[in-house]
C-alpha cells in the first residue's frame, strides 16, 4: 500500500452541516477498496475559498485535504468514485513519500 493525499473541493450549494457526510462518503469510498483513511483536514487555511476561475458557474468551494493508504491498483477505482459524486467539483489525488 501507498501513501496518497487527496484535495478536494465540494460545491458551495453543500450546507455547511452536510459537509462531514461528503467527506464521510469520500473515506467511505477509500475504505471499500481496501484502502485506510486519516481525518480530513478542513481547518484554515482551508475551509470555504475563492476559485481562481469559476467552476460550474461557482466562484468559490470548500476546500478539504485527506491523506491515505491505499494499493496502487485501486487508485483508478476511487478516481471513478470521487467523478460520480456531484457534490465534488474538483479533486487531485498525489502520491505522499514518508
Amino acid at each position: 500500500m501507498k501513501d496518497y493525499e487527496l484535495m478536494v473541493i465540494i460545491d458551495p450549494t453543500t450546507p455547511d452541516e452536510e459537509i462531514p457526510n461528503v467527506l464521510d462518503t469520500i473515506k467511505q469510498n477509500i475504505a471499500a477498496h481496501g484502502g485506510e483513511a486519516g481525518e480530513p483536514d478542513a481547518s484554515p487555511p482551508w475551509g470555504r475559498r475563492r476559485l481562481a476561475y469559476p467552476i460550474r458557474k461557482h466562484n468559490e468551494g470548500f476546500y478539504a485535504v485527506l491523506r491515505f493508504r491505499l494499493s496502487p491498483s485501486e487508485s483508478r477505482n476511487l478516481d471513478r468514485d470521487l467523478k460520480l459524486n456531484d457534490r465534488i467539483m474538483r479533486f487531485l489525488i498525489t502520491r505522499t513519500d514518508k
